[in-house]
């Protein structure tokens, strides 16, 4: 798998340079907690990742935790 360099609100990068880098166009990861979704389920939010980089993504997140990983697209 080809890695994917980004940033990640909260945890490399602060909200606010998340937001400015997002704006420019690079690549950002924002990581909601369940308390913070309508499901109550944890939730990850690509930004500016294109449907290859987000299934590629995707397929590692859900190997990592054994499988059972919705994956929700919103496209804008």
């Amino acid at each position: 798998m080809e890695e994917i360099r980004t940033l990640i609100a909260g945890v490399n990068c602060t909200y606010e340079e998340a937001i400015k880098k997002a704006s420019k166009g690079e690549k950002v990861i924002i990581l909601y907690y369940a308390e913070q979704t309508e499901n109550k389920r944890p939730c990850i939010d690509l930004v500016n990742f294109s449907e290859y980089e987000a299934n590629d993504f995707f397929t590692m997140i859900d190997n990592m935790v054994g499988g059972g990983a919705d994956m929700i697209v919103n496209c804008v």
